[in-house]
């Protein structure tokens, strides 16, 4: 009993790390490189993501995931048999995981702001 707990601890970890290493930023679809933003004609790519539409799409998949974890928790809770612990471990972490990485997107925005209004024209 004590052993398939371990296990099971396990999975969970080694399912974490998969997904940190999937969250790379820089494997993000429509982020480009900043080598490849060298000239205004490569600004101007309409295969390019606008700037809002990254920030509106990442905050919906965050509300997702904390969504998604809210009705695992409760489905949990309610001893649903197709749902076990680890999916919701997992389901909480990646919702924890995308709010504070989003928190800290936030902070750095702020802090941009804060600068160049400091800045004497």
């Amino acid at each position: 009993m004590e052993t398939q707990g371990i296990n099971q601890v396990n999975q969970v970890l080694a399912q974490i790390r998969s997904i940190r290493q999937q969250s790379d930023i820089s494997k993000a679809p429509g982020i480009a490189e900043p080598s490849a933003l060298s000239s205004p004609e490569q600004l101007k790519n309409p295969n390019q993501v606008e700037f809002s539409t990254l920030i509106r799409d990442s905050l919906d998949s965050v509300n997702a995931l904390q969504k998604d974890s809210m009705k695992m928790k409760e489905a949990f809770a309610k001893e649903d048999p197709n749902i076990s612990l680890a999916q919701v471990m997992v389901s909480m972490q990646k919702a924890d995981v995308s709010f504070k990485a989003v928190t800290e997107v936030r902070n750095k925005f702020v802090d941009a702001y804060r600068e160049v209004m400091r800045m004497s024209v």
